[in-house]
């Protein structure tokens, strides 16, 4: 028999299958369907309430902490970017300050280093301020949006300007990060 071209290559329902059993937490799971008759063949899936679930019956192959991870991380559905990347951490940061998701930035020139959780926008987002309006309420140009965006070079002064245009501060809307 010829082997296939790829044979480790795993899909993705594959994957989200093996993801989603508990068994390898090391528990046992019983009763996880059940027919509303005998004479229907058809298996409907139980709540996980009403499964018997049997803890430490086998050797765990991954801790319960880690797969309570995975289920949060599978909860949370996270749409590509128009560049067609995902943020990691889509739907699982929060601003420590009001407690709103922080949003994912990325664009299609970004290498990987650059992807980014911003602080101006998502203040922009809660104060329910366009970049036009940002534009003329700081008095900057449209390059100067654009380029922070991009993570690209801005004078103090346009940062400035935006700071009291908002009325905040510079490491409310900057983060400065290490190149490694």
């Amino acid at each position: 028999k010829k082997m296939p071209e790829r044979p480790y290559h795993w899909i993705g329902q594959s994957v989200a299958g093996i993801l989603e059993r508990m068994e390898y937490t090391g528990c046992t799971c019983n009763f996880k369907t059940y027919s509303k008759s005998y004479k229907l063949k058809k298996r409907i899936p139980n709540a996980i309430e009403d499964m018997c679930i049997f803890p430490d019956t086998q050797e765990a192959i991954v801790s319960q902490a880690q797969w309570d991870r995975v289920q949060e991380l599978r909860k949370n559905k996270r749409r590509p970017t128009k560049a067609q990347r995902q943020g990691l951490f889509s739907g699982l940061l929060f601003c420590p300050d009001c407690g709103n998701k922080l949003h994912f930035a990325t664009c299609k020139s970004f290498d990987g280093k650059q992807d980014h959780y911003d602080r101006l926008f998502h203040m922009m987002i809660d104060k329910k301020i366009t970049n036009a309006q940002l534009k003329d309420m700081a008095g900057v140009s449209a390059n100067i949006l654009t380029r922070l965006k991009r993570n690209e070079y801005v004078s103090i002064e346009s940062i400035e300007k935006i700071c009291k245009a908002l009325n905040c501060s510079a490491d409310e809307i900057l983060e400065f990060l290490h190149e490694d």
